[in-house]
């Protein structure tokens, strides 16, 4: 059947939207579509009315102002990504603000 293919992806976005309730505000969006593990970033705001937010990691501008507009509410990515991502945020956005963080 057509829809067995798509099946096992739809539960799994499913399941992550009720889990990561925070995928309806800010995601930032910093690897590749090509990468399994970026899924559920690209994917739970979409499905959740979240914003994703295309971040460029090289300290680009527009990304830090995309970020300071609309501050991050779910973070996927791996535990090294912490440190670039809280220093890059001026104080002022990081007190008094929460994010998920989900590793990859």
């Amino acid at each position: 059947m057509w829809w067995s293919k798509h099946h096992a992806a739809a539960a799994y976005l499913q399941w992550t939207v009720q889990l990561n309730q925070e995928l309806s505000g800010s995601v930032p969006f910093h690897g590749s579509v090509s990468f399994d593990g970026t899924a559920t970033a690209l994917f739970g705001p979409l499905v959740s009315g979240g914003v994703i937010l295309l971040a460029d990691l090289d300290n680009d501008p527009q990304t830090r102002a995309n970020l300071l507009e609309h501050p991050p509410t779910f973070l996927k990515g791996t535990p090294s990504l912490l440190p670039s991502c809280w220093t890059s945020a001026p104080s002022s956005h990081r007190a008094g603000r929460s994010c998920s963080v989900a590793s990859s």
